[in-house]
């Protein structure tokens, strides 16, 4: 509930058709497709190192119930179980999406989360992304993308701890369809 997301599914594994937890991210019909960091303890992640085909979505975050996100899921489930056979192949949504690979870059200070780049924003090397202000106003860190990409998610809460998450910046990934 602290963060907020641009409509993404996310997958594990490289960007490659051969790999399923892929393959469904792009047939749950969302613009953007995030290679989700392998982190220990997450059901999802789990699942795949299991050999379980398992994606992550996310459809604004920030404990946000979107109307267009509900619809947007229920299509996005009944298009992989479609594609998996289960249900009736007229669900099956196109192949889509842009994939894109990063990680949150984490708090090194504590105080309040200013942003500076909007969601989905498009930015460049060096592009100041938000920063930590301490109560005086001070910059206590700045966020400052390290190489061309997306804000694919941003803190949504103005207080901020250390080690809290700041800010997701996403590469885009080459892909062959």
């Amino acid at each position: 509930m602290e963060y907020q997301f641009v409509p993404v599914a996310g997958f594990y594994g490289p960007a490659a058709a051969d790999n399923s937890s892929f393959e469904a991210a792009r047939r749950f019909g969302l613009e953007h497709l995030w290679q989700l960091p392998p982190t220990e303890g997450v059901l999802s992640c789990e699942l795949w190192k299991r050999g379980i085909t398992a994606i992550g979505c996310e459809y604004l975050g920030a404990g946000q119930l979107s109307e267009v996100g509900s619809r947007a899921y229920a299509r996005g489930v009944l298009s992989c179980l479609a594609h998996w056979g289960v249900v009736d192949p007229v669900h099956t949504l196109p192949p889509c999406g842009q994939p894109f690979e990063g990680d949150w870059r984490l708090a090194s200070a504590e105080g309040i989360f200013c942003a500076a780049k909007e969601l989905n924003c498009r930015v460049a090397p060096d592009d100041a992304v938000a920063k930590i202000l301490d109560c005086r106003g001070d910059v206590r860190q700045q966020f400052v993308s390290s190489s061309a990409g997306v804000v694919l998610g941003l803190r949504s809460k103005a207080y901020v701890r250390k080690g809290d998450w700041g800010v997701l910046i996403g590469s885009p990934l080459a892909f062959n369809q």
